[in-house]
């Protein structure tokens, strides 16, 4: 991950349990168009055993500006409920 990607996160705001807990506001990689393009519909069976490193999901997910500021709990969509952007 560069060091550009990591500063953009507010890293001594966010705790482990607040990533658990999804209220970190770190944007939702299953939000991604890379997410919408390649597993939804037709593609998802092309790639449906495509694996990713936990580094390549917090790279996907660090290209994106946060969702919202640390503790606004609820505010991340689970994977199963949310749409593609």
């Amino acid at each position: 991950m560069s060091s550009r990607k990591a500063a953009a996160v507010p890293s001594s705001r966010i705790t482990i349990r607040q990533l658990l807990d999804h209220t970190s506001g770190i944007h939702n990689f299953a939000r991604t168009k890379l997410a919408a393009d390649d597993f939804v519909g037709v593609p998802f069976l092309q790639h449906r055993f495509d694996s990713f490193t936990p580094r390549q999901l917090v790279e996907i997910a660090l290209a994106y500006e946060p969702t919202f500021a640390p503790e606004r709990a609820g505010s991340t969509p689970t994977p199963t409920t949310c749409s593609p952007e």
